[in-house]
């Protein structure tokens, strides 16, 4: 079980990482704190990612493969682009016209799309290696635990 686990640590530190990023980027556009933004919104999907690794972990046991942190990353980042995506179109474009909900949902899923091919264009582009090649699987599990920890010491 403890191999399965550190093959889950890409997953885990990239849906952190893709918090931070979606956080940086909500604290930016709000002209909001962005520090504590990213914080935000990395403890929540390094709490989601690490219930998600470990969920992946007790499915897959011994088939478990290495999980790359792109695959935390696209988990993170796109599901969270699809929400706000329709939100800021739904609220700040179209000034919440109830005709355009469907216009909204359609901009939400081409930016989650749209996110996804990035994220895997730029994983190919580098080979298909972030970190997880030169760290070990066990110590990406640090990532999300910082998050949470940075988060907590900002939020006091």
């Amino acid at each position: 079980m403890r191999m399965v686990l550190a093959r889950m640590g890409g997953f885990v530190a990239g849906s952190a990482v893709g918090g931070l990023l979606v956080g940086l980027a909500e604290g930016l556009y709000r002209d909001a704190g962005a520090l504590y933004a990213a914080l935000l919104y990395g403890t929540l999907w390094s709490l989601l990612g690490t219930a998600m690794g470990l969920l992946l972990a007790v499915l897959l046991r011994e088939r478990a493969q290495r999980v790359q942190l792109r695959w935390g990353l696209v988990a993170a980042l796109a599901p969270s682009a699809l929400v706000l995506v329709r939100f800021i179109v739904l609220r700040d474009l179209m000034q919440e016209a109830t005709s355009a909900t469907w216009v909204a949902l359609a901009a939400g899923l081409v930016a989650a799309a749209a996110i996804i091919l990035v994220v895997l264009k730029i994983a190919m582009a580098l080979r298909r290696r972030f970190v997880t090649e030169q760290l070990g699987g066990s110590a990406l599990w640090f990532v999300p635990l910082a998050v949470i920890v940075a988060f907590t010491v900002r939020a006091q």
